[in-house]
């Protein structure tokens, strides 16, 4: 934990929440009826609605949330039932942006790199 306490440029407080988050996330994630789903994929589920407006919408705190996540070892590209967390944030972020007229449908879309 010291390690990632230096490498993410956050303090103990702060750390600490992340990893409270993250095994939050797990928690669903274990709980999905899905398979292979980790807790990146938990961050597109129903279950974070209440996560909006208190931690998304710091987008320090989501981007250190995300950085902590990938460095436990989520993998943003694990294949489940429902796809992968990368496609599961996507379509969230599309759904949000057409739920507030801000999204052209054929101008968005999800392709291999």
């Amino acid at each position: 934990d010291d390690d990632r306490f230096t490498r993410l440029r956050i303090c103990r407080r702060h750390l600490n929440r992340v990893s409270t988050l993250e095994k939050k996330l797990v928690k669903w994630a274990l709980a999905a009826p899905f398979h292979d789903v980790n807790a990146l994929h938990s961050l597109s589920s129903p279950q974070v609605e209440e996560w909006y407006r208190e931690i998304f919408a710091d987008v320090r705190l989501t981007g250190v949330l995300v950085e902590f996540l990938l460095e436990k070892g989520h993998d943003p590209c694990e294949e489940s039932d429902i796809g992968t967390p990368v496609e599961g944030a996507y379509g969230v972020v599309v759904s949000y942006m057409d739920k507030f007229g801000e999204v052209d449908d054929d101008s968005m879309e999800l392709t291999d790199a």
